[in-house]
């Protein structure tokens, strides 16, 4: 049984007393019962998902709209002492709160989203409704107990105020509905029935009333136990949910209050007895700088712009040390280090100069004023220092910004900006690196500055990584003191203020391409919020990757292709970089530049006729974008008594860098790719390279590694994988960011010197971008590959170094042919020419020796074989593209066997197939590994596809091509769902040349066997539409199969 609670509805409650802000139980039920009103109960186990969601939803957005009604009594409440602005003022406070709670609450349980996933969202855990419900019941309560208003509130009813048809009361069908039996058993829903029916009843008779305040104190403490109910409610919030609150709140109110006028502003920053905690402060602070906007905007237009005396200095005191516009510098002034940042004013207009500069006097009194919130990190500014300007036409300023206490009383703080903390260097040369909690904090200050700056109707108008400051008390570099700085070109957020053009090139990057050099100044687009924004997703990325912006912008890529770039290359990064906490926000603010500028009509309205989008509330932005409900899948516990070690190996698992990660990865390439397709790398290589380190980015093994883990983690999202306890965590590898990682180092000119990881890493990127399914970068490193190979003279073994030994020569050897088979397997599958002829080769095979494990000389054994059959596919290629007449002088040399002798080659290299790969396919104990069972069936593959393709060289009937796919069918078919997992993109390439080959034979052979032909190529479409869900390439594969299987029926 629940223990009746303390509140301040109360009425045998002193109204002096203070309800529990920490446990609010209610005080009475909460719940009617259909028994009650002759209905029987729903049984909860009996109902659908869908009808318990509907129901409950239902439920709660009724009792969150009566809490609305509830305080829409009290808008018009007087006061006989003549404050009754005042109070209606903190009344609405607290009614905004109620609402910015219901907003920010129903976008955490997914209130409006889809209600046939809200039942396996929550999992039947729905304590915080129950007490969320009560709560608000209770805030009705205490605001219609029509007694305990008079009695204990100091309130008088002055007649009537609404006709009973307009006051809203709790729909009965929503109260009656699935959820109530889910909420509470029959016993509480028979019990909490009566107290709602009197609250129903109160509410007709509160709402017909007009109230004035009798006694103020008293009517204050019904204030107070509002706010007591509303901070309640915030505590119901999950951690990140009540900073959104927090947030949404500080932006929210002062906005709200724009409406009531300056007046209610005024109140609003003024009043102290109101807030709770640092949270409020913040609250009063940003309704200050609210209000002095509006001060600024009346002195501005109904006061000539005369200098302010308390806000310009004299320069007695300062020593300048240059007068450069783009100087920011520590000064002593007096016995103290101020910042001066110099600001020029040279517009052409003497109007305009006046303007802005009334407009920099403005902004000094904005940022001179204390104490600011502790949202907005922004030194105080102590006022203006007029200098002598060069040209007498124009004006130059100094901003004096005081420093923080501690560090204004040293003699010679440190003081950096960003940018530099981005270039610099330790002592080894390397860049200094911060924690990624830090970064974080970072981050969010920096953001949280510009909300605040937004929320005042300033635009700063010059986001870049030069204008965070970040100051020390000592003399190491450190990111903990951010402070937003460069407020030379700020301006007031209105269409109509002029805006000065930046005329610093070297700061682009940062700003939105419709804002970037070069322009006239009469043609140039207004700068507007979301440009300040767009800045800050650049700054975001700068912090994210602790890298200058300037070194990822493409050579000669204009301001929106660099815009682009950013978006779908660099941002995404984010996403693994920060543990995905930032990459999201960052995206958008790249994003808003473009797409959330419609005009308020367009805004995206959620069904409680607010905002849907809790970011562009927060910035006070209209918005485009919608936010749909997205499953997210339930996170693992973790026990509180976790030790540190455990925490720091999950901390480092975190890190696509770090030891495990990097060597899951390797094993997995071991485990698949150096087994089944592309052993670029010798087995003792990924045994012994990386195992006790890894190497610096500036090294080409980097870049090797990368390549290889960019293939791995590919391997291991598709769990392409042998071993299935190298699976693990599949989300935490993201292939895109090794190969992003990887490609971002390599060299615009590749070094003259042999250095073989060159050519694995261009192998190697090949070979994902084939099994990704990207032309583009296929033909871009493997052409990479035919440039290596071609500098060096690697398809010679005369070119290579002499003193070498037979095991790297072995893997020299293996590593050439694995580039030739790529090479083959590509102009097989996607039709172009071949750059890296056999003809022109002179490689041997790695060697066979007495010392491998017969599982070894098998696979050994079997490559060589299948790279024999790549050979005669080379030629296969070749005889059967049309090529023009030659002239007489080159024909001789043109000449082409006859068309039987591919199959007789064919036909002699099975004939002399070694004898331990004719029983591969036995169960022999000792050639049962996974990649001897591939080998086999990747031999089938290979031999059937040389046939068919001897047999269409040959013109053989359609009959006979039909019989050898069969058979190929048949055997491939017999394998493991894993095997076709691991081959991936080349089994399916194999399948879709069989079914293009068999179509051909049909054409020339006059359209003969058309039922056998359809059905075989229908089959092949059923096998790749199976492999759909398992290897990203088959949709592609599946729809050009089902295209020729239309040709043929």
């Amino acid at each position: 049984m629940h223990k009746q609670a303390t509140t301040p509805g109360n009425q045998n409650q002193a109204a002096s007393s203070q309800p529990n802000s920490t446990c609010i139980l209610p005080c009475y039920p909460a719940r009617i019962s259909r028994g009650l009103l002759g209905f029987p109960p729903s049984d909860p186990n009996k109902m659908e998902p869908a009808s318990v969601a509907i129901g409950i939803t239902g439920l709660i957005i009724q009792f969150v709209e009566i809490g609305k009604s509830a305080y829409e009594l009290f808008e018009t409440v007087q006061d006989f002492s003549g404050e009754s602005r005042r109070l209606v003022v903190l009344v609405n406070v607290e009614k905004l709160r109620y609402d910015n709670w219901a907003k920010t609450w129903a976008n955490e349980i997914g209130l409006y989203g889809d209600a046939s996933k809200f039942e396996e969202r929550h999992k039947g855990q729905y304590i915080s409704f129950k007490v969320a419900i009560d709560i608000i019941a209770q805030i009705c309560d205490l605001l219609t107990n029509v007694n305990a208003l008079r009695e204990n509130y100091g309130l008088n009813d002055k007649g009537k105020r609404l006709d009973p048809d307009d006051v809203k009361f709790v729909s009965q069908s929503a109260i009656l509905s699935s959820g109530a039996a889910v909420l509470f058993t029959p016993a509480e829903q028979e019990e909490r029935a009566r107290s709602y029916l009197r609250l129903q009843q109160r509410i007709g008779v509160t709402g017909q009333m007009k109230w004035a305040v009798r006694d103020k104190e008293k009517f204050e403490k019904l204030i107070s136990h509002l706010g007591v109910y509303n901070e309640a409610l915030r505590n119901i919030l999950p951690p990140l949910r009540q900073k959104a609150y927090d947030r949404g709140l500080v932006t929210y109110l002062p906005n709200a209050h724009v409406e009531s006028g300056e007046e209610a502003l005024r109140i609003l920053a003024n009043e102290t007895k109101f807030t709770i905690g640092q949270q409020d402060r913040d609250l009063a602070a940003a309704a200050r700088m609210k209000y002095d906007r509006f001060q600024f905007e009346k002195g501005k237009l109904n006061q000539p712009s005369t200098p302010t005396s308390d806000i310009v200095l004299q320069p007695d005191s300062f020593h300048l040390p240059s007068h450069d516009p783009s100087d920011r510098s520590l000064v002593r002034f007096g016995n103290e280090t101020v910042v001066m940042e110099l600001k020029e004013i040279c517009h052409p207009s003497h109007d305009r100069r006046k303007e802005i500069e009334q407009r920099i006097k403005d902004l000094a009194i904005l940022l001179k004023r204390s104490p600011k919130s502790r949202k907005l990190r922004a030194l105080d500014c102590r006022g203006l220092l007029p200098l002598q300007h060069r040209d007498p036409d124009s004006l130059l300023y100094g901003l004096v910004f005081d420093l923080p206490a501690p560090m204004a009383r040293l003699g010679s703080p440190r003081l950096d900006d960003l940018r530099s903390l981005l270039r610099a260097k330790t002592d080894n040369k390397t860049p200094v690196q911060y924690s990624l909690g830090a970064r974080f904090k970072l981050a969010e200050r920096v953001a949280n500055s510009i909300l605040q700056l937004h929320n005042a109707d300033w635009l700063h108008h010059n986001v870049n990584s030069r204008n965070i400051l970040c100051l020390s008390t000592n003399q190491s570099p450190s990111i903990q003191y951010p402070y937003l700085s460069g407020f030379d070109m700020a301006r007031f957020d209105d269409p109509t203020e002029v805006s000065e053009v930046a005329t610093q090139t070297g700061d682009n990057n940062y700003r939105h391409p419709e804002y970037q050099l070069p322009f006239t100044q009469t043609s140039r687009t207004k700068f507007k919020r979301s440009y300040d924004l767009y800045s800050l997703g650049v700054v975001l990325i700068e912090i994210g990757l602790w890298k200058q912006i300037d070194s990822f912008r493409p050579e000669g890529s204009h301001a929106l292709a660099f815009k682009r770039h950013l978006e779908e290359r660099v941002a995404p990064t984010l996403k693994f970089y920060m543990a995905m906490k930032i990459g999201g926000s960052q995206m958008l603010f790249l994003e808003r530049g473009l797409k959330c500028r419609r005009s308020s009509v367009a805004e995206t309205i959620s069904r409680d006729g607010h905002r849907a989008c809790l970011t562009c509330i927060d910035y006070g932005a209209e918005c485009t974008m919608t936010r749909p409900v997205r499953k997210r899948g339930r996170k693992p516990a973790l026990s509180t008594g976790k030790s540190n070690n455990q925490q720091q190996n999950e901390n480092e698992s975190c890190d696509f860098r770090s030891p495990q990660c990097i060597r899951r990865l390797i094993d997995i390439y071991r485990d698949t790719m150096y087994q089944c397709y592309f052993p670029f790398l010798s087995e003792n290589d990924l045994e012994r390279r990386w195992a006790d380190s890894i190497p610096s980015t500036s090294q080409t093994a980097y870049l090797l590694l990368m390549a290889l883990c960019a293939l791995s983690a590919q391997s291991l999202t598709l769990k392409a994988v042998f071993d299935s306890t190298l699976l693990g965590d599949v989300v935490s590898h993201d292939a895109s960011i090794y190969f992003d990682e990887a490609v971002s180092h390599i060299p615009a000119r590749i070094p003259d010197t042999p250095d073989l990881d060159y050519l694995r890493s261009f192998g190697l990127l090949a070979v994902y971008s084939l099994r990704s399914g990207n032309k583009s970068d296929l033909h871009r490193y493997l052409g990479l590959c035919h440039a290596w190979i071609a500098q060096h003279g690697f398809n010679m073994e005369n070119n290579w170094d002499s003193s070498i030994s037979l095991l790297e020569v072995d893997d020299r050897r293996r590593l050439f042919w694995c580039v030739y088979r790529l090479e083959i397997h590509s102009a097989c599958v996607l039709g172009h020419i071949i750059r890296l002829p056999e003809a022109q080769v002179s490689v041997l095979y790695p060697r066979i020796t007495p010392a491998m494990s017969r599982d070894t000389q098998a696979w050994t054994a079997g490559w060589d074989y299948i790279t024999d059959l790549f050979r005669l596919m080379e030629y296969a290629i070749l005889n059967l593209r049309q090529r023009k007449p030659h002239r007489d002088v080159v024909a001789v040399f043109s000449d082409r066997p006859s068309p039987k002798a591919l199959l007789d080659s064919l036909g002699q290299l099975k004939a002399s197939k070694p004898f331990i790969l004719r029983v591969l396919s036995q169960s022999h104990d000792d050639l049962q590994s996974n990649r001897c069972k591939f080998m086999a069936v990747q031999i089938t593959c290979t031999e059937a596809l040389v046939n068919i393709m001897g047999l269409l060289h040959c013109q053989a009937p359609v009959d006979e091509v039909i019989k050898v796919a069969e058979e190929f069918l048949n055997e491939i078919t017999e394998a493991s769902l894993i095997m076709f997992k691991v081959a991936s993109s080349q089994i399916v390439h194999q399948l879709l040349g069989v079914g293009h080959m068999v179509y051909n034979a049909f054409l020339y052979d006059e359209n003969q066997s058309q039922f056998a032909v359809g059905r075989l190529v229908t089959y092949l479409e059923d096998i790749v539409k199976n492999l759909e869900q398992d290897i990203p390439t088959a949709t592609e594969a599946r729809e050009q199969l089902r295209k020729l299987a239309k040709c043929i029926i």
